[in-house]
């Protein structure tokens, strides 16, 4: 079975799109169930760079080109009010894999930042989404509270940008990369041919 990896960030709308997408077309009888979808965590701004602002045209002007190649994959998209960093969600992420419940949190952090307004960068936060998922809520808390996947998150960082990944949502399959918000059918195109990322 061929790997893709999915690099993400839950603050953007083009990964959440592209997450919802890759799952439906790797369920049982999807066209893409073939492939094991292998999701990895690239921030967008690490903690040493201030949060970028939701209110800013750049941001709003990024939206509006999601939107319009996402369709109805964003009807429930709530403009959030703050982006905040996502280390503390990505160490969440790392520690649900080991608890094989990667899918379902990767959709809870998506679902609590892009359609709740959650901020996902808290702790509380991320603890009770992990407590919904089945996770234990005082392991989750004392993982997050000691960083205990800190240096795991900037790795993975390290690892994105020696394999050329400088944005998100990315998939890299046999060592070519395909960038942003695409169809089904382009992504069975780039994984037949040498169909080139934008």
């Amino acid at each position: 079975m061929k790997t893709i990896e999915f690099w993400i960030d839950y603050i953007d709308p083009a990964s959440w799109v592209m997450h919802r997408r890759l799952r439906a077309a790797t369920r049982t009888g999807g066209d893409l169930a073939p492939f094991e979808v292998n999701v990895m965590g690239r921030e967008i701004r690490p903690p040493a760079a201030s949060p970028l602002d939701p209110a800013s045209e750049a941001w709003r002007r990024y939206v509006a080109s999601i939107r319009d190649v996402a369709g109805d994959d964003m009807d429930d998209y709530t403009a959030p009010r703050l982006l905040p960093h996502t280390r503390k969600a990505h160490e969440l992420a790392i520690h649900a894999a080991d608890r094989d419940s990667r899918p379902a949190i990767d959709s809870a952090i998506f679902h609590a930042a892009l359609v709740d307004g959650r901020d996902i960068g808290r702790v509380d936060v991320l603890v009770g989404l992990a407590e919904d998922v089945g996770l234990d809520r005082t392991e989750t808390r004392a993982v997050l509270d000691v960083d205990r996947y800190t240096d795991d998150v900037v790795r993975m960082r390290e690892t994105a940008a020696s394999q050329g990944v400088v944005g998100v949502p990315t998939m890299v399959c046999d060592g070519r990369a395909l960038e942003g918000v695409r169809t089904l059918d382009e992504i069975l195109a780039w994984l037949d041919g040498p169909l080139e990322s934008n």
